[in-house]
């Protein structure tokens, strides 16, 4: 066999150890990915759940407090609340309840957001119009909203000058401040051109 014939075979079973250590390579990443993103899942699922058990204590310590019954439906009320992310009604929620195979009246689901409102995990605004919307106290702490008056975009922002300024005015009357409400109602600046109005959209968006 000639020379070059033979080193032609060492090259090949170079590039052929290679690709096999290529793609050995390429499997233990693959593996060490598909571990990594189970842990990520499972400290997703942990923290959410953890999250709602929070909920469920914190509403289990208002109940017995206020020696209101420990009820299942309330208790469903609560999880299902904790499943939205966004600002939804009453009736939007009873509407989602019953749409996920709950069995629960509408005075259950009024009378539940009224006790959740007053042990702080719920936040109540009026917007506008008539009907009473909520989000969870958790979801984004310490944000403001600016609804346009005439398309109803909602934009939730956050500003620090703001909380300095409620901690502020609450010391100076002796008192610690909490959390507060603000609602700037404003127009769109070319209403004209308005997206949300002209798809008749009623949307939020988030300074995140």
């Amino acid at each position: 066999m000639c020379v070059g014939a033979e080193r032609f075979r060492e090259g090949d079973r170079t590039v052929s150890q290679s690709a096999k250590l290529a793609a050995a390579s390429s499997a233990v990443a693959k593996s060490v990915l598909y571990i990594r993103s189970a842990n990520l899942m499972q400290t997703v699922m942990k923290h959410v759940a953890a999250d709602v058990e929070q909920l469920r204590e914190q509403f289990r310590v208002f109940l017995r407090t206020k020696m209101y019954r420990n009820t299942q439906e309330r208790f469903r009320v609560l999880e299902r609340v904790a499943e939205l992310d966004r600002h939804f009604t009453a009736d939007e929620l009873y509407v989602y309840m019953n749409t996920c195979g709950d069995k629960i009246s509408r005075a259950t689901v009024y009378s539940t957001l009224d006790l959740l409102t007053r042990c702080n995990i719920l936040v109540k605004h009026r917007f506008q119009g008539d009907s009473a919307t909520y989000e969870l106290a958790a979801r984004k702490p310490n944000h403001d909203h600016l609804i346009c008056r005439d398309c109803g975009h909602m934009i939730e922002f956050q500003e620090s000058a703001l909380l300095a300024l409620q901690d502020s005015i609450a010391e100076r009357y002796g008192m610690r401040a909490l959390r507060h409400s603000l609602q700037i109602f404003a127009q769109c600046r070319d209403q004209e051109h308005c997206t949300h109005r002209r798809h008749g959209e009623d949307s939020t968006t988030s300074d995140d």
